[in-house]
């Protein structure tokens, strides 16, 4: 029985892109290596296809099938392997270089991830650098013969159009960019949060929107965290940007705190939120710090309650 590219490209865990470069440097041999084009299409013995497959999974697992098993994005985990959080080692295939795992040590990170109590990253995720190394997050830039999006910058990240991950070497020279616009400082309390999908492709409209809404901000007006779930969590400061419709339509489906609006040309980014400051007697404090840490929550979230009840209560008797 023989296999075809497809079938073949199951039982490797591989695209049929990469099974035919595995063709190209001879790890693969099909057996109508001369024929193919008259058979439509490659065909493979069962044997080949196990003998190849013994000899890749020594190298370890793909990034791609690694992060399936940990249950975050490729891209989020090699982010982590940059970072030493997992372990990893670098494959040399042909002339291409491979990022490749150890599968226990894929399933043990697993568990880490989803019994790790670190606050901010539970919450937020990993926080990206808006600009490092002298280039900017989310930028399009050429590399080579392609274009292709900055998604990491302090371990420099590079994602092709088709969804594959460039680690470049520090030796390549780079096109870099010039740092954000200026824009000052928004001391406005409140925040308005988004959570948007990773685009697994560099063109994704995603990344265009997030590029400018960065560049209308300005970076200390707004954070992006990398999350393992698959998502980027953006803050923004309350702000008027200039974005378009679609823009706008974009951003509406996936705010999850605050309020935005749109009106001629503009986008009115609000916390929904007002900050009033008010002074408490001593012991009435001390009975609501105990109250909040009864009942596990923060002081401004227990004064919250009261307040809220205390409204209803009175809406209820009627003034």
């Amino acid at each position: 029985m023989y296999l075809t590219l497809s079938q073949a490209s199951k039982e490797l865990d591989r695209t049929e892109r990469q099974v035919r470069y595995l063709i190209k440097i001879g790890v693969l041999s099909p057996a109508n290596q001369d024929t193919f084009r008259r058979d439509g299409g490659y065909r493979f013995s069962e044997d080949e296809v196990k003998r190849a497959k013994e000899k890749l999974k020594l190298e370890g697992i793909s990034l791609r099938k690694a992060a399936q098993i940990v249950g975050v994005t490729p891209q989020y985990l090699n982010s982590l392997a940059l970072a030493e959080k997992i372990d990893s080692k670098l494959v040399q295939i042909g002339n291409k270089t491979e990022r490749r795992f150890n599968e226990k040590d894929c399933i043990d990170f697993k568990e880490h991830l989803h019994t790790r109590t670190h606050k901010s990253i539970a919450k937020y995720g990993e926080k990206l650098h808006l600009y490092k190394n002298r280039m900017r997050l989310f930028d399009l830039i050429p590399y080579h013969d392609e274009t292709v999006r900055i998604v990491n910058t302090s371990t420099i990240t590079l994602l092709k159009a088709d969804g594959g991950l460039i680690h470049p070497d520090e030796q390549e020279i780079l096109l870099t960019s010039d740092e954000w616009p200026h824009k000052p400082y928004n001391p406005k309390k409140g925040f308005i949060v988004f959570r948007l999908p990773i685009p697994r492709k560099s063109e994704h409209i995603t990344y265009d929107l997030l590029y400018e809404l960065i560049s209308e901000l300005g970076p200390k007006n707004i954070q992006v965290f990398e999350r393992a779930e698959g998502d980027y969590l953006v803050r923004c400061r309350q702000a008027r940007v200039k974005l378009n419709k679609e823009y706008f339509d974009l951003l509406q489906r996936y705010v999850i705190e605050g309020e935005i609006h749109y009106l001629n040309g503009e986008v009115k980014l609000e916390s929904g939120i007002v900050s009033q400051y008010i002074h408490l007697p001593n012991e009435l404090h001390a009975e609501v710090e105990k109250l909040a840490n009864l009942r596990s929550m923060t002081t401004q979230e227990q004064l919250i309650e009261a307040v809220v009840r205390g409204v209803k209560s009175i809406q209820k008797e009627g003034f």
